[in-house]
């Protein structure tokens, strides 16, 4: 590709979907859409590329054991599928 009369390398894509892809926003959604089955405790809501783990309680204690005690398995779940926390 030139791009202001450079010209840049290609380069092989071992795993992924190319950068401003028209097809990435779908592709990712169905890669990440069984995160849901990671856990039953978090409320997980996925939007394109953006995923976010709620939960609601009175007692904050309770909530952060519980938390804590959930987040191995959403963990695991981004290993297994090579995805990392931002």
């Amino acid at each position: 590709m030139l791009v202001n009369g450079v010209e840049s390398d290609f380069l092989e894509v071992n795993s992924g979907v190319p950068q401003g892809s028209i097809l990435g926003p779908v592709l990712f959604q169905i890669y990440i859409n069984d995160i849901v089955n990671a856990t039953n405790y978090f409320s997980i809501r996925l939007f394109t590329d953006d995923t976010s783990l709620t939960v609601a309680g009175k007692d904050l204690d309770l909530l952060l054991q519980r938390i804590y005690s959930e987040l191995p398995a959403i963990y695991k779940w981004l290993c297994s599928n090579r995805l990392t926390l931002n």
